[in-house]
């Protein structure tokens, strides 16, 4: 069943304990989170078949260190809507040295309104997207997504800065920026993408040291929804191999690729389209 932890309470989770939640449960915590396992024995977090489990976090503060989460689905409460296996929703949340593998839902993690720091992060066999933020803010180092059944790394209205992003056998894009977004990564390495990287909607991307290999469709620049405005992504140092030679960029939105413009014609309409 559902269990919820309240606001004046502490969930400590340490090495060699692990939570197991089964029939649908979700874990809601409203109180903060420290889970400190071990660099070779990490604290794992797991959903049981058939139907495994889901968390909430909501206003509190989350540590995260050597920690699995695995075989998870977004929530199932009456008169609410979730999309994360994890929901961090209001939070502040420092996570290393953990892995995330296995999701049935449409983001393995939702972050909505909150801050958060990632470093040294694998996500493998999601289901949909790896990692959506929703308004929020995000600091990462070393992020690996392996075998993402939609968008690895998927922002809106939020402001990122990161460095090392690896991903490999992504289903659509490795990069989703859209409705303004400020986005700043460097050195990444994107292998088998349908799209490497989508800028949208009043949204600014600078992106520097990049290797993409095996993309049908490396760079997108668009509008996509009519209230918002040009969206501008700035390419240093790229190397591309085995890649479609087809950037695709709207007649009022910006590529440049180390210093050269990539002028487009086509509305935002028929890209999103294509």
């Amino acid at each position: 069943q559902n269990t919820y932890v309240k606001s004046n309470l502490v969930l400590n989770i340490n090495k060699n304990q692990n939570i197991y939640l089964s029939n649908g449960a979700s874990l809601i915590i409203y109180g903060d989170l420290n889970i400190i396992g071990d660099k070779n024995n990490k604290s794992k977090i797991e959903g049981i078949e058939p139907d495994y489990g889901s968390l909430i976090l909501n206003r509190n503060n989350n540590y995260i260190i050597n920690s699995v989460f695995k075989n998870l689905k977004a929530p199932d409460l009456q008169g609410y809507t979730f999309y994360g296996a994890l929901n961090f929703i209001n939070t502040k949340n420092y996570i290393k040295n953990s892995i995330f593998e296995k999701s049935f839902s449409e983001d393995f993690i939702n972050f909505i309104d909150s801050k958060t720091e990632l470093e040294n992060i694998e996500l493998v066999d999601v289901a949909s997207d790896a990692i959506d933020i929703d308004k929020g803010e995000m600091k990462f180092t070393n992020l690996i997504c392996k075998n993402i059944g939609n968008d690895c790394l998927d922002f809106s209205n939020s402001k990122v800065q990161g460095e090392k992003l690896f991903t490999n056998n992504i289903k659509d894009k490795s990069l989703s920026v859209g409705e303004k977004s400020n986005v700043k990564i460097n050195k990444i390495n994107l292998n088998n993408s349908e799209i490497a990287i989508a800028v949208k909607d009043s949204s600014n991307a600078t992106i520097s040291d990049i290797s993409i290999n095996n993309s049908t469709l490396p760079f997108a620049v668009f509008v996509k929804k009519n209230e918002y405005g040009p969206a501008h992504l700035k390419i240093k140092n790229l190397n591309i191999s085995n890649s479609n030679n087809v950037y695709l960029v709207d007649k009022i939105s910006t590529l440049k690729i180390d210093g050269k413009k990539i002028l487009g014609k086509l509305d935002g309409k028929k890209i999103e389209g294509m």
